[in-house]
């Protein structure tokens, strides 16, 4: 036995034997596979990259292996194995034990949970919250708060991370204890008004959204407490809810930051709750029918005074503000997205109030920091107008709501105007002066100056020649004389 063994045999298999074990083989890893990524283990990451090594391994050497990976690799001592037996068993691995295979690492770290956060960009592939997500400020019995990306990440670490993996920054979402007193208003009062309001508003933003970015066999929203349509607005929902999404953060309030700052959430109730009488595009028109959340809102703000209706906006401003994730619409007087999409994917804003970080870091790769603006140094347009009504004599309110009508009845005036002329008129466009012609070149000034200076020289000689001229003429008509 031993000289048969020394003679270095080879051993024949029949080629349906072999290919019918390699399609075994990948058939078992990849369902097992599939079992991990249902249960989600703490170490996912490093599991799932192990298993399709193995995978790729039944086929072809890979020409590319992750560092975690190798990591495990050299843990179970997969080179040993490989020169002893000729390939490699996880002869450890039992998936019903936890941690499934001792030796390896047992939870993700930051660097594997970003690998796999970019392979979530294909289209296609949701965004899953892990199980071992801790919710807000629950880092341990303590109450520590846990930051990711440390307290001060650079404004680019905040937007990669938002974009490979947004559960790292955004924790579960809990109902704020300030807005219980909107839990527990009277329907006849402000606040709950604007719950009515609010419910309705979240519910038509959802209603519009084509049914084409929707997961099949999702439910139709249907919020009826300030509670769940705030739910509805979280990253969890909207990720198991919407198809190829990406986040992105807002900048509104955040110092550090380059680019131009955004409206808050707390500010974009101007987007959502337009005045009445405002021109609206076509997209935002649907929901001033009957039936329509700004058809409520403006039929409940015609009921209230001046103080109400500015007491009505700041309470659904501060329900706004304690939105976790919002879309990134246009203001409807200037665009028609409600929600925009760039590159195929849904873009949703994620609330900085939300984020786990303290500020914007300035290193690597953040951006200039951007000194603070000085407030402006005049009052808004329609302010100035109240005020110099009040001026006069005349009230605050009566003041507010003659300036309020006499804008609507402008903006008529100029619909109405636009509306009788033709199309012809409409896209006519006046083109701009042309711009004066600026010297290409400091030779091509010099050229001008020297041009410049022989046309003075002659004009100072044609001068000189007209004085001898007429100096000559005085001398003959004295002669004359």
């Amino acid at each position: 036995m031993e000289q048969f063994i020394d003679s270095r045999p080879i051993l024949w298999l029949p080629s349906d034997v072999w290919f019918q074990f390699l399609d075994r083989r990948l058939g078992i890893l990849a369902e097992m596979h599939g079992k991990l990524y249902q249960m989600r283990p703490p170490n996912y990451g490093v599991l799932s990259g192990l298993f399709a090594f193995l995978m790729q391994s039944v086929m072809f050497t890979p020409p590319m292996v992750n560092t975690f990976v190798r990591e495990s690799l050299a843990a179970l001592e997969y080179k040993r194995h490989c020169d002893s037996d000729g390939m490699f068993f996880l002869h450890t691995f039992d998936i019903s034990k936890s941690p499934c295979i001792i030796g390896i690492l047992q939870e993700d770290d930051s660097s594997v949970k970003r690998y796999l956060g970019g392979g979530l960009k294909t289209p296609g592939v949701s965004l899953i919250r892990g199980p071992q997500a801790a919710p807000q400020g629950s880092d341990d019995e303590q109450g520590r708060v846990e930051y990711p990306l440390g307290r001060t990440p650079t404004w680019t670490q905040i937007k990669q991370s938002l974009e490979a993996d947004p559960f790292e920054l955004v924790p579960r979402w809990r109902f704020p204890v300030e807005l219980m007193v909107y839990e527990k208003a009277a329907r006849s009062s402000i606040k709950g008004k604007a719950c009515k309001i609010f419910i309705k508003w979240c519910c038509h933003i959802w209603l519009i959204l084509s049914p084409d970015w929707v997961k099949p066999g999702s439910d139709r929203v249907e919020a009826t407490t300030i509670n769940g349509a705030l739910e509805c607005l979280t990253l969890d929902f909207m990720a198991n809810r919407m198809v190829n999404i990406q986040i992105r953060p807002c900048n509104a309030g955040l110092r550090g930051v380059s680019g131009r700052p955004m409206l808050s959430f707390g500010e974009r109730w101007r987007i959502y709750f337009p005045d009445e009488g405002n021109v609206l595009t076509r997209r935002w028109e649907v929901f001033v029918e009957e039936g329509g959340y700004l058809h409520l809102y403006h039929q409940e703000a015609r009921r209230l005074n001046v103080n109400e209706t500015l007491e009505l906006n700041r309470c659904l401003a501060e329900l706004l503000s304690h939105c976790q994730c919002l879309p990134d619409s246009d203001l409807p007087e200037a665009g028609d997205a409600i929600w925009r999409v760039e590159k195929k994917k849904i873009i949703l804003l994620a609330n900085p109030k939300h984020l786990l970080m303290d500020e914007v870091g300035s290193g690597g790769g953040g951006g200039k920091k951007r000194a603070a603006r000085a407030p402006a140094a005049h009052r808004p347009a329609r302010d100035a107008k109240i005020q110099l009504l009040m001026e006069e004599g005349i009230s605050a309110e009566v003041s507010a709501k003659a300036v309020k009508l006499k804008e609507a009845s402008i903006r008529a005036e100029k619909k109405r105007r636009l509306d009788g002329q033709s199309k012809k008129k409409k896209n006519y466009r006046q083109p701009p002066k042309a711009k004066p012609k600026k010297a290409c070149s400091e030779e091509g000034e010099g050229e001008d100056e020297e041009e410049e200076q022989e046309g003075a020289d002659e004009e100072e000689g044609e001068k000189e020649q007209d004085e001898d001229e007429e100096d000559e003429d005085e001398e003959e008509e004295d002669d004359d004389a």
